[in-house]
């Protein structure tokens, strides 16, 4: 049986990366030739905001809030290492290549073998240089690297001049029961932690535009982050209350996506956002920036969605409002969702985790 451990950074928080973690950890765990881990770098409460199954074991490092990498160093790398050994665990699967500050010297003269999974994308460094020199560390210091779409494949490759141990791994979509598509709702819909990374900021210069013109329309936007109360002003100072409405984290979504006619992403840059393939899956129509990674991987333009050059304000505001005027044209956007859906489907990406797993 192989021990496989996914050390994530805290897995009480509420963003796509601990979402897709649960998923594939819990999936992996049902396959009897797998003892599935999580471990937690830091995690206060050990709780997880998305449901692990009973046969995934899930541990904490530091039982702190944050963590500060300067005090903190040397008992996180003490803290992973302990954890390695005390469960000989076969295979560590870093969630955020940055981990690999800890876990280079964590796994030091061990047989643990590393696996780097990416979730941003090769050129966005989410505001840390550090995360830059993780990469670099990755060339020659993980077995195999796994990004999420295939252009970051090819950006590992060429950033690196590495000609393997990359692969690409989608993150699955979610199954949901089939319904029609609420073409009669005037709700758009936005998800994701209010952060700069996100655009939530150019969102509501998109939003003063396009609510102004269609004002039976509102906009929904679902999570919580550090630009909460500048975003809460900008819809003060743009007269939109109650039309863009800052609903914060929920646990139940699956009401915010059945009740919502158009789905938007403005981010600066993604890896593959697990928002997206969640609007897939329930047949929303998908207006996005084409960053980098992951948008164009998920929106067939003009025939599902529309892709919109990245951070053109005065296009987005466009593209939605030909959706918001169309009601046949969403309909038929709708119906267009799904023709590429197998290749984010749950067994499709399992088995090319199973897949790699083998061979490391």
């Amino acid at each position: 049986m192989k021990k496989i451990c996914f050390l994530s950074g805290d897995m009480s928080r509420t963003g796509g990366t601990e979402r897709v973690t649960a998923m594939i950890a819990n999936e992996l765990s049902k396959n009897p030739h797998y003892e599935v881990h999580v471990l937690s770098v830091t995690n206060k409460q050990m709780s997880s905001f998305f449901e692990l199954e009973t046969a995934v074991y899930h541990d904490s490092v530091l039982r702190q809030p944050t963590v500060n990498l300067k005090r903190d160093y040397f008992k996180v790398v003490s803290g992973i290492r302990q954890y390695i050994k005390k469960n000989s665990i076969d295979i560590l699967i870093e969630v955020d290549v940055i981990c690999n500050l800890y876990t280079i010297p964590a796994t030091r003269f061990t047989k643990t073998r590393i696996i780097s999974w990416e979730h941003f994308n090769y050129y966005s460094n989410n505001g840390s240089k550090l995360r830059d020199l993780s990469r670099k560390l990755t060339k020659y210091f993980s077995n195999h690297i796994v990004t999420l779409t295939e252009q970051d494949r090819k950006n590992y490759c060429e950033g690196l001049k590495i000609l393997d141990k990359v692969t690409c791994i989608y993150n699955p979509i979610q199954s949901v029961e089939a319904q029609s598509y609420n073409v009669e709702s005037k709700q758009i819909l936005s998800v994701g932690r209010l952060t700069y990374q996100k655009g939530f900021d150019l969102l509501c210069e998109v939003a003063k535009e396009v609510l102004s013109k269609h004002p039976d329309w509102t906009w929904i936007i679902i999570g919580e982050g550090e630009d909460r109360a500048m975003l809460e002003q900008k819809v003060k100072e743009y007269h939109l209350e109650n039309r863009l409405i800052l609903k914060g984290n929920q646990k139940e979504m699956e009401p915010y996506y059945r009740n919502s006619s158009l789905y938007v992403m403005t981010s600066r840059y993604e890896g593959l956002p697990m928002t997206l393939l969640e609007a897939k899956s329930y047949q929303l129509p998908i207006i996005s920036f084409d960053c980098q990674t992951g948008p164009r991987d998920l929106i067939l333009n003009e025939q599902n969605g529309y892709l919109v050059e990245d951070n053109n304000i005065p296009l987005m505001i466009e593209k939605i409002n030909k959706l918001l005027s169309n009601t046949s044209l969403r309909k038929e956007f709708s119906s267009r969702t799904l023709v590429d859906i197998k290749k984010f489907e749950m067994d499709e990406i399992i088995s090319k985790w199973v897949s790699l797993l083998e061979v490391i």
